[in-house]
């Protein structure tokens, strides 16, 4: 066994004025790019698209469930059985003396503080949180900046006017600024736990779901079914990335099957060598797809390796920074799945099988 292991290190081994050596290079860096690539990029995709969704379900709870939907016994059956919320929704405009923009306000009702639902997104606030505040609002930030000149601090605790859609007029003070850098809350939303409002419905979070969707499913509206459009349009730049990978594994699959081409003919003179020596036909073949197997098995183990250090990095030290305003996020998010790193066994089958059935051409090229 050991003079295969010393011709396979002779035909492996690495020199850039040889053909040889550069076939080895380009099927190496073919597979070890797309072994590294794969996982990130798949990790990247599914960390943008939970990023996004924790975001609406923190902030907007994950399911809704309407009052002029339900009956009295399903009412009753919410109230008793589940943690639920009961919410004003309601469309209107908030003004002030520089500028007056259309809202949506959602007023919570009972004893409940809205600090609590918006502690992950508060900029500053001004209420206690075991406090109950019945005359304020948080709003974005984004509408903060169109409705006032002033600083974030200067602002809070000044009233504004809240009108809503059925015209009832309010001056409310500004308890906090919240920031979640997705535009439709930041720009279009208005909190608050004004407990003059009539209960539109009930908030609904995924548990409490799961164990009511077989009574009144029909009811409900998830989170994917109120922002389907946003979410489906989030969802249309992951086509063409997966095409790009899909584009960059074709050609690395085509790209080893010439190298592996290019490298029979050129190892005709090793190939009488090896007969000269002795060597067996059966033995010539195995030296040959020991050799693919060693290389191939080197690029996975190595790509995927590379592909752990950096998803470790990124999410330990955020070292690669975003634009917020356009990915609503200062840093790439992950969501690593095992899943993601099977592509690479799956591309070692490939090459391994094509390298089987060309055992033919390796014996007629001696």
């Amino acid at each position: 066994m050991s003079k295969y292991h010393f011709i396979i290190s002779k035909l492996l081994k690495l020199n850039y004025k040889s053909l040889k050596s550069l076939v080895n290079l380009s099927i190496f860096l073919s597979i070890f790019i797309c072994v590294f690539l794969i996982p990130v990029c798949l990790s990247v995709i599914d960390g943008f698209e939970h990023n996004i969704k924790s975001k609406i379900v923190s902030f907007d709870g994950y399911a809704r469930v309407y009052l002029d939907e339900i009956n009295y016994e399903q009412y009753q059956y919410i109230e008793q059985n589940t943690y639920a919320l009961k919410f004003h929704e309601n469309e209107g405009i908030i003004k002030t003396n520089k500028a007056s923009e259309a809202v949506t306000i959602h007023a919570y009702i009972d004893d409940y503080n809205p600090l609590y639902h918006l502690r992950d997104f508060l900029l500053f606030n001004t209420v206690n949180i075991n406090k109950k505040d019945s005359n304020g609002i948080f709003i974005g930030k984004a509408l903060h900046d169109r409705l006032f000149s002033s600083s974030i601090l200067d602002t809070l605790q000044k009233q504004v006017i809240l009108i809503n859609s059925d015209n009832i007029i309010r001056n409310v003070d500004v308890l906090g600024v919240f920031q979640t850098y997705v535009p439709l809350y930041d720009e279009h939303f208005v909190l608050s736990n004004i407990n003059e409002y009539h209960a539109s419905g009930f908030i609904i979070d995924k548990s409490s779901y799961n164990k009511l969707e077989k009574n009144i499913s029909s009811s409900f509206y998830t989170y994917d079914q109120r922002y389907y459009e946003f979410l489906k349009w989030l969802n249309s730049y992951d086509l063409p990335i997966f095409i790009l990978l899909l584009s960059i594994v074709c050609i690395a699959l085509i790209n080893n099957i010439f190298c592996f081409n290019i490298d029979i003919v050129n190892r005709k003179r090793d190939s009488y060598i090896f007969d000269i020596l002795g060597l067996s036909f059966k033995q010539i073949n195995f030296i040959y797809t020991y050799k693919y197997f060693l290389l191939t098995l080197f690029a996975i183990f190595s790509g995927t390796i590379v592909a752990l250090v950096l998803i470790y990095m990124q999410l330990n030290y955020n070292l690669i920074k975003l634009p917020i305003q356009v990915y609503f996020s200062n840093s790439i998010s992950l969501s690593v799945k095992f899943v993601h790193f099977l592509y690479a066994p799956f591309i070692f089958l490939i090459q391994s099988f094509y390298i089987l059935i060309k055992k033919r051409k390796i014996l007629n090229a001696i």
